[in-house]
């Protein structure tokens, strides 16, 4: 639902709560997104009524269809509107332990339970009076495009650690840089990231990797050691960045603009991340050039062993795993600049399904590994790509159109006595233009299909 769509409801849910006494807010990530001029994802709210008060207000809402506890311990209370849309309302509360669930006491002061949270941007409230309560300075920081944590950083990554995550989440996805005390704290307390669940791990790096600004929430990731942190393995590539002098030769820098390029889908950004990471095990010299003879292999194997670190489904580590093993075949199937073999395309449409990844991640990962400083060289790139594209079109139209059955073509010589040839090729193309205008259908009998055929001259 839009922000303005969502307005109307706020004030009925507001009079309500006003009517027994007490205040209602949006809160968080809605008030941020609806300043940046970007359409909320959800609406969180918050109020001074006790979780037991929320839901009694809510159940004698007439807009209110259904209403039950999220977390009633942590003074969250969920409903479901009758126009569909899900909120959630929390008390204001105060921390009183650290971590992700810490034991939280109940407060009726709204800048007590903001300066609770996160960052700057995500400490502001908006009233029904249009009114927004901003005591950490959030517009401001939104205005300079920073990043900054509310109140002391090292207190809040300390209560938190995967707000550091949440940080080169927020870099990837706004394109803001990060303020130096915060960053200086990310530097300090990064290895208690180390405490954190796999699985937060994971949903914070896939936000990251697709968001706009993907390689800016990787080089914070760098810059700040957190990356080396989950991604040890990555260490060596950035280490030995430098293949050559110039900056397109430089493997960091090529990682990075992967990422961007290939289409925000999160197991092609996470193969157009990990794709090179073998590079510097198999680096070799030979006729004055480098060579990386393997580093598919090795990186396939490299990113398994990642995929399973950071707890993703087995159907995910296959595919990512599958995408990076084949990114260097994908060239094979151009007969020149702009014609793609149809044969080979099939063939490793085929593979691909045979280790769970997409052709079409494949060839998109294919189109962006070209960092080259050459308009010339990328232009060539972008025309094979196209082409792939365009030959993957075909090739789905092509899977999807009504097929002949399995041995016509020895019905056709059987029934006209006929040797293989030209002849039985014309006589199935007369059959298969038949069976696209509709005359036969596929499951039309052998002796039905031949029967509509003409003598052969």
């Amino acid at each position: 639902m839009k922000w303005e769509e969502f307005q109307p409801v706020f004030g009925t849910l507001a009079e309500a709560f006003a009517a027994r006494g007490y205040q209602l807010y949006l809160v968080g990530g809605c008030v941020r997104d609806q300043l940046l001029g970007l359409e909320p994802k959800d609406f969180d709210l918050t109020t001074d009524a006790r979780p037991a008060q929320t839901k009694e207000i809510l159940e004698g809402t007439p807009t209110v269809v259904t209403v039950w506890p999220l977390g009633e311990r942590f003074g969250t209370i969920a409903a479901k509107l009758d126009n569909g849309q899900q909120i959630e309302i929390t008390t204001f509360r105060r921390d009183l332990s650290e971590g992700r669930r810490p034991d939280v006491a109940f407060t009726t002061d709204l800048a007590t339970d903001l300066e609770r949270r996160d960052f700057t941007m995500n400490s502001m409230a908006y009233g029904p009076d249009g009114m927004i309560i901003d005591p950490f300075h959030g517009q401001q920081n939104l205005k300079d495009r920073c990043i900054a944590c509310t109140g002391d950083a090292f207190a809040r990554f300390s209560e938190d650690p995967l707000r550091m995550l949440r940080a080169a989440r927020f870099v990837a996805k706004l394109g803001f840089t990060v303020d130096a005390r915060t960053e200086k704290a990310v530097h300090a307390l990064g290895n208690s990231i180390l405490v954190v669940s796999r699985e937060r791990w994971l949903d914070e790096m896939d936000k990251l990797l697709c968001a706009p600004h993907a390689s800016d929430g990787i080089e914070f990731l760098a810059r700040t050691g957190l990356m080396w942190l989950l991604v040890p393995e990555m260490l060596a590539v950035w280490q030995a960045s430098r293949i050559q002098t110039k900056a397109h030769k430089d493997l960091w820098h090529h990682t990075k603009v992967v990422v961007d390029k290939v289409p925000p889908r999160s197991d092609a950004r996470w193969a157009a991340l990990l794709h090179d990471v073998a590079k510097p095990h198999t680096e070799k010299m030979k006729d004055g050039k480098l060579h990386f003879l393997g580093h598919d292999a090795l990186g396939a194997e490299m990113a398994n062993s990642i995929a399973r670190r950071f707890k993703m489904s087995n159907d995910r580590r296959r595919a990512i795993r599958g995408l990076i093993f084949l990114h260097q075949r994908v060239a094979a199937a151009m007969e020149d600049v702009s014609t793609v073999s149809m044969r080979v395309l099939r063939r490793l449409a085929h593979e691909c399904e045979e280790r769970d990844c997409s052709v079409e991640d494949l060839v998109d990962l294919f189109g962006a590994d070209c960092s080259s400083a050459k308009e010339s060289r990328r232009g060539l790139v972008a025309e094979q790509h196209r082409a792939l594209k365009e030959a993957l079109e075909q090739m789905r139209e092509e899977d999807l159109r009504p097929r002949l059955p399995a041995g016509i073509g020895n019905a056709i010589m059987e029934k006209f006595n006929l040797k293989p040839g030209p002849e039985v090729g014309e006589l199935r193309q007369e059959l298969d233009k038949m069976l696209t205008d509709g005359e036969i259908k596929a499951d039309d009998s052998v002796e039905s299909m031949l029967g509509k055929l003409g003598k052969p001259k």
